[in-house]
């Protein structure tokens, strides 16, 4: 079961490669159920299936290790810890492609865009890139609690030391930075269009981004569309709008995007015109795009 992870440096046990494995899996089942004699699928290949998916499915929520309750994150690869913090922005990826608006009814059941510790894991990546990275830091200095961390330039996970060319230090990633935005859309699209209440859990530090005096100590319902929920989402909307804005901010004058930007000069750098890049992009102006009407 040990794969290589999303960057192609690791072998070993990764939360996204792993997730995203049990993502196809879980897609492809149902496809052939329902063609399997049309198609004449093979009875023990299909069982074969059901059987990988619910082994991938207990690895990635227990076996694996890959929840850490102790800080309600996500460890991208817990074998690595101690060599890494455990946060990486694949885990933000792993949770927005697998839970596509454009895909109704095939989203995976676990790890949503509303997960604490997929939310907790964000948290943290923009927390720690906000000191990492000095073109954070050229900010307006913003002390207020929910909107200093707003439009933080992210990369892939803070000890990384590729810079796109070679081995020194790592640097804002385009598709890092979009992917926050894209998750802070998701959710405003999940609580919207399934009529949720917003139910925070103590502990949760992503909600410190969004309202108002939050207290992380106490579980928090916000009741669904009330005032309060309302402002919630309009301030969710903000927060995906500050990543855009970052990313508009570094994109060379002729709308290119490579890979990363430089961590100091804040100019295009690596791989160049990086199709991710603008994958990431389209995919989020998407989220958007789907959500405008809902606010």
């Amino acid at each position: 079961m040990k794969n290589f992870d999303l960057w192609e440096e690791v072998y070993g046990f990764h939360f996204f490669t792993t997730v995203m494995q049990l993502y196809s899996i879980d897609r492809a089942i149902p496809v052939l159920e329902t063609n399997k004699y049309f198609w004449g699928v093979d009875e023990q290949f299909l069982n074969k299936l059901i059987k990988t998916r619910d082994t991938l499915l207990s690895f990635v929520r227990e076996k694996g290790g890959f929840i850490d309750h102790t800080r309600e994150i996500i460890k991208s690869c817990p074998q690595v810890l101690g060599e890494r913090s455990g946060l990486d922005i694949a885990t933000i990826l792993a949770s927005v492609y697998t839970h596509d608006e454009g895909n109704a009814g095939n989203d995976l059941e676990i790890f949503d865009v509303d997960d604490n510790n997929i939310l907790n894991t964000l948290y943290d990546l923009i927390e720690s890139m906000s000191e990492l990275y000095p073109i954070n830091k050229l900010k307006v200095e913003n002390n207020n609690k929910k909107t200093k961390f707003y439009g933080t330039a992210l990369g892939r996970y803070p000890e990384d030391v590729y810079d796109g060319i070679d081995v020194s230090e790592g640097n804002p990633w385009f598709l890092a930075t979009a992917a926050a935005s894209e998750l802070s859309f998701k959710l405003i699209k999940k609580y919207r269009e399934e009529s949720k209440d917003i139910v925070i859990l103590k502990g949760n530090r992503f909600w410190s981004l969004v309202l108002d005096q939050y207290d992380p100590r106490k579980d928090i319902t916000i009741t669904y569309n009330s005032h309060g929920f309302n402002e919630t989402l309009k301030s969710l909307m903000e927060l995906g709008d500050s990543f855009l804005d970052t990313i508009r901010s570094h994109v060379a004058n002729n709308g290119s995007m490579s890979e990363q930007f430089n961590k100091y000069t804040g100019f295009n750098q690596g791989a160049r015109d990086l199709t991710w890049s603008y994958g990431a992009f389209l995919n989020t102006i998407q989220a958007r795009n789907s959500i405008k009407n809902l606010l």
